[in-house]
């Protein structure tokens, strides 16, 4: 009789397999895990950008040239996390470069009151060795059509 186990080495024991549950006991942990693999992250919790629209703020000392200088060739996007603007805690994960010295992402972000959202573009821009950060946004939607949803233009 034989058995197949559903976590197991494969032969030679560089890989394990699980096919069926892993369980972590209290106190266990992972070391080495890549937890930026498929993306790079710029963490902006703490960070002022209460004057991020349309005004540049520098944040070399969290994204440096470096870094930038990676990010801008699109092989990874940027994952921006915890960046409080207006009031509110945006996420945004780039999707558009220039290969040079930009790199922008879109979201959404609610109005005042809570109403229609705005869209807020964030773009990070290499001058010379600063990398600055930077927001815009369309701040009234109430014509906009969004997503193939909108007035009825007749």
């Amino acid at each position: 009789m034989s058995y197949n186990a559903k976590n197991h080495f494969e032969q030679g024991g560089e890989r394990f397999v699980v096919g069926g549950e892993l369980a972590f006991e209290e106190g266990a942990g992972v070391t080495g895990f890549p937890s930026d693999a498929a993306f790079h992250i710029l963490d902006l919790k703490d960070v002022d950008l209460s004057d991020i629209i349309d005004v540049g703020v520098d944040i070399t000392s969290l994204f440096p040239v470096e870094v930038f200088s990676q990010a801008v060739t699109g092989d990874k996007p940027v994952l921006i996390k915890n960046a409080e603007v207006s009031g509110s805690i945006v996420n945004v994960l780039t999707s558009f470069t220039n290969g040079e010295n930009l790199i922008v992402g879109i979201c959404g972000l609610p109005k005042e009151d809570g109403s229609l959202i705005s869209i807020l573009s964030v773009s990070l821009c290499r001058v010379l060795d600063n990398i600055y950060i930077r927001g815009s946004e369309n701040p009234d939607l109430e014509n906009a059509i969004i997503l193939g949803h909108g007035e009825d233009p007749s």
